[in-house]
């Protein structure tokens, strides 16, 4: 749900829940990115890198928990107390070659995450970058429980892979099945 409701005294109750489980770990999940918007971008990829021209953001190479000194290059680094480099030397070694690891003016490895090689922000669970059916809706099918078929391609691409089946027991107006079908997915319905 996306528009305002009006629930008297009290918030407008404009949000649904929708429960995942499984039988079985054999489960899957794909995990879903929403593409970064333009001030994002310009807050947080604010360097260019000189070679490339690619935008990037220097990003820590240390995360929280304790670990040994890694070489970087022929200096032996000891991380931050309290901290351990989050890559091993032979990842390390690679982002040298490659030109990917730099350091500070004070001496600190940093790495440069570039835009391209990101694929944006996963996806969290609560949605709100895509509207439910309303009257002007051009996917209106005149079905009071109608879902936008952005939700259901949300839900189908994160628990499902091409060729697999989706099932909707209480099909209604039949978009689960029409989105699964753009999405190479085969599909059972019934209501």
């Amino acid at each position: 749900r996306h528009y305002s409701h009006n629930d008297g005294n009290r918030y407008g109750c404009v949000h649904d829940i929708i429960l995942w489980f499984s039988k079985s770990e054999g489960h899957v999940w794909n995990r879903i990115f929403s593409p970064y918007d333009q001030d994002y971008i310009e807050k947080n990829y604010p360097y260019v890198d000189e070679a490339t021209s690619q935008k990037y953001r220097s990003v820590s190479m240390n995360a929280a928990g304790r670990g040994e000194p890694r070489y970087f290059g022929d200096k032996l680094l000891a991380p931050p107390p309290g901290t351990h480099w989050r890559w091993s030397q032979d990842r390390i070694n690679q982002a040298l070659k490659d030109g990917i690891i730099y350091f500070t003016s004070s001496g600190v490895p940093r790495y440069k995450q570039f835009l391209e090689d990101v694929e944006g922000l996963p996806v969290q669970d609560t949605w709100v970058d895509f509207y439910g059916i309303s009257s002007q809706s051009n996917e209106r099918l005149d079905f009071d429980t109608q879902k936008p078929e952005d939700l259901l391609k949300r839900i189908i691409l994160a628990s499902s892979n091409p060729g697999d089946i989706v099932a909707d027991f209480f099909c209604g107006s039949g978009t689960t099945g029409a989105v699964a079908e753009k999405l190479g997915r085969r599909w059972i319905m019934c209501d």
